[in-house]
């Protein structure tokens, strides 16, 4: 999916009128949010509290070069880092996988997965799952589109597992280690969907959204917060209408918090464990609060 593409000049306005607080913050000693966006070959660190930026560090890999990043994993079997990206010498819509040095943003090509990957998410056994993008907005539809697939680690290529079909442009996936089960969000506005996957037996459970408006708002890239005990993630608003571009939490009951207006268009997000991260980015977390209302159109 590509239609928030276009916003991207506007998130930047949300800078003026804020005010940034350092205080210690226990959830963020203990993990790590990384987020990527669909407009740089920049890996974040985020503050999984406000989804303010703590940190950054570019994306290189070897030979080519990256246009834009739309899926990140981290498998809680070897803790590497994994992403779906589309490098300037390959045919679009198709993502290549890439594993990544979160340290130093060197990143080792995996192979090409064929089809626009719009989200990973590992579950608890290791095993990588892939969503495909509708691509509507014009980046060119998937050969399944909002459909399930595995990823093999070895060369990036796909297995489907199931077709969704739910929702419309904008995909998501996110897996929660709590229950076992693969969580999906699909669609803008009105026809935005949450629904939960059994990926043993493929069954999809609709989960009503409740809570703060989804009104205008498509769904992006969301992952599951074991600290907070919710989801956490984005849902952006394509025509740059103000305070709407918004970090989110999420239950898996479907109840929707508006946490803050979002900066940067974050599309994807993994948590890791802080044990073996360098020290230098164990730091305070920043906490932006906006005191201006809706900025400027």
């Amino acid at each position: 999916m590509t239609s928030y593409k276009k916003a991207i000049s506007c998130g930047m306005l949300l800078l003026a009128g804020s005010f940034m607080s350092i205080v210690p913050t226990t959830g963020f000693a203990e993990r790590v949010l990384y987020a990527i966006n669909n407009q740089d070959p920049i890996l974040h660190v985020v503050n999984p509290l406000t989804g303010a930026e703590i940190s950054s560090v570019a994306i290189s890999v070897s030979g080519d070069s990256i246009a834009n990043s739309t899926g990140l994993a981290i498998s809680p079997v070897s803790n590497e880092m994994y992403a779906a990206v589309a490098l300037n010498s390959q045919n679009r819509p198709e993502r290549n996988i890439i594993k990544l040095d979160r340290e130093t943003g060197l990143a080792t090509n995996i192979g090409n997965s064929g089809q626009p990957i719009a989200n990973l998410a590992f579950d608890d056994s290791g095993v990588l799952y892939a969503i495909i993008g509708d691509c509507k907005s014009g980046c060119g539809a998937g050969i399944n589109p909002e459909s399930l697939f595995t990823v093999d680690l070895n060369d990036g290529s796909l297995t489907f597992v199931q077709a969704l079909g739910n929702g419309d442009d904008g995909e998501a996936i996110a897996f929660n280690p709590t229950d076992g089960m693969m969580y999906h969000m699909s669609g803008i506005g009105a026809g935005l969907i949450f629904e939960k996957i059994n990926l043993s037996t493929g069954v999809v459970t609709p989960i009503p959204l409740s809570g703060d408006s989804v009104a205008d708002l498509e769904a992006i890239g969301f992952t599951y917060d074991s600290a907070q005990g919710l989801f956490v993630g984005s849902l952006i608003d394509c025509n740059c209408g103000g305070s709407a571009r918004q970090f989110i939490s999420l239950t898996s009951e479907g109840l929707v918090t508006h946490v803050n207006p979002l900066v940067f268009w974050w599309k994807d997000y993994a948590f890791h464990d802080a044990a073996d991260v360098p020290a230098a980015k164990k730091v305070p977390v920043a906490i932006f609060t906006i005191l201006g209302g809706e900025e400027e159109q």
